[in-house]
């Protein structure tokens, strides 16, 4: 049997290692400390508004039944 040989191409190497340098220069632009804190803040906001619409709900409950037991005493 006769061995053939196979032209190399190195376009993919070169866009494999030129991908690599952006992937790397993607992370290190998430990983900057400025979006950390965009991401702690967005995260902070988060729960406030989270927790605001529950304390919200709790109110709403509560007025609710306290407006129902009121109503029922003579």
């Amino acid at each position: 049997m006769k061995s053939r040989s196979f032209p190399v191409v190195e376009l993919p190497e070169i866009a494999a290692s030129s991908g690599e340098n952006a992937t790397d220069e993607i992370d290190r632009k998430l990983l900057s400390p400025n979006s950390l804190n965009l991401e702690a803040f967005t995260v902070r906001l988060a729960w406030a508004f989270a927790s605001t619409i529950c304390l919200l709900i709790v109110l709403s409950i509560l007025l609710v039944v306290a407006g129902y037991a009121g109503s029922t005493l003579p």
